[in-house]
């Protein structure tokens, strides 16, 4: 909740605006790398400092965090995602479908662990309960909030310099905001982004949108 203070809802705007918008900028630019790394590193560590002094990391808050899963809602846009991405890389470039986990198995389970670890859930962290407890009470209605929150999420991926890539992850953000505002649990949505993703690894579209595989 945000005080009734116009000076701290000031700095809770300066904060966002340097968290989520000025870093994945600057990240997004030909600057040196280090450059990235610090601010990346930074930002994180802000996000760890914060959330732990206003108890997001304490064990009292998971059990709330992960409750209440609704799996049909869940499949039912799993489903729609799985159908629309296949449809979408076969009509682009049907060769790719399925080569990378076949061709290259152990390879294909790294790079899915991998981001579902160090990408998926973390991100999902900072843009869901970081995101929800900080700056919720900042916008008027949750339809402005959720439209916001995911330009923002979108906003994360200009990095790879795709605009592919920012309509895939904007679409992607509404589907998780859905979920987590529905479910309000953070296993549940840090899951279905490490599917999400994973599936897309799956299926040849990193190729296809010139992300590493």
């Amino acid at each position: 909740m945000v005080p009734n203070n116009n000076f701290y809802r000031i700095f809770l705007w300066v904060e966002l605006t340097l968290l989520f918008v000025l870093i994945p900028v600057a990240i997004s630019q030909a600057i040196p790398t280090w450059i990235k790394i610090a601010a990346v590193l930074l930002g994180v560590a802000y996000v760890i400092y914060v959330s732990n002094k206003v108890g997001l990391l304490k064990l009292r808050f998971f059990p709330a965090v992960f409750s209440s899963v609704g799996k049909r809602s869940s499949l039912i846009c799993l489903l729609v995602f799985v159908v629309a991405t296949t449809a979408c890389g076969y009509s682009l470039e049907p060769s790719l479908l399925f080569q990378f986990p076949l061709r290259r198995p152990l390879m294909w389970l790294g790079i899915c662990l991998g981001y579902s670890l160090f990408f998926a859930f973390p991100l999902e962290f900072i843009y869901r309960v970081f995101f929800y407890n900080r700056y919720r009470a900042l916008f008027g209605t949750h339809f402005v909030f959720v439209l916001y929150n995911s330009l923002l999420f979108a906003l994360a991926h200009l990095m790879f310099g795709n605009n592919l890539v920012l309509v895939i992850a904007f679409i992607g953000g509404l589907l998780f905001n859905y979920s987590y505002s529905k479910n309000q649990s953070y296993l549940l949505v840090g899951i279905e982004h490490s599917v999400y993703g994973c599936w897309l690894f799956t299926i040849g579209m990193t190729e296809l949108l010139a992300l590493p595989n």
